[in-house]
């Protein structure tokens, strides 16, 4: 793809994203709250926006990891999947400037730490050490495990 093939696609990308966050997003919050979806989502599983926001997000990075492993997308295609992450990106952004992603700052308004013994180290990661990869918890749960698919 040349430059300016790839400007006019990704401007393009852009825009699709874009009206995709308006629309849903009108589906998705309530008057008041542009991030009810999450911070309501955080109240119903006692966890964080930003743990609901990580498990949204994440579906739809696994279903692009998929792809790229060679895999098929039966339900959206490979676009979609990509407009749909972008718009989690600046959702997550949002939240992060609304300063709603840390346990300790929902635990204020009712929500309690998922992981109360502290043994997961992607919410109590140990000072010591850096938390895993997304590789070693992909093969850890069994993601990726198996062989290439074929188209």
């Amino acid at each position: 793809m040349n430059h300016n093939d790839f400007k006019a696609y990704a401007e393009d990308l852009m825009r699709d994203a874009l009206r995709c966050l308006h629309e849903k997003n009108a589906d998705y919050s309530d008057d008041k709250d542009a991030l009810f979806n999450f911070n309501f989502g955080a109240k119903l599983t006692q966890t964080t926006p930003g743990i609901v926001w990580t498990v949204y997000a994440w579906k739809q990075f696994a279903a692009i990891c998929e792809f790229m492993r060679g895999g098929e997308l039966k339900s959206e295609n490979i676009r979609s999947r990509f407009v749909d992450l972008i718009c989690y990106a600046v959702l997550g952004a949002a939240l992060a400037a609304d300063g709603e992603v840390s346990v300790a700052q929902s635990e204020e308004h009712g929500a309690v730490s998922p992981d109360v013994g502290g043994s997961n180290p992607l919410t109590h990661p140990n000072k010591d050490s850096n938390p895993p990869s997304f590789i070693a918890l992909q093969a850890k749960y069994g993601y990726g495990a198996t062989e290439k698919k074929s188209k």
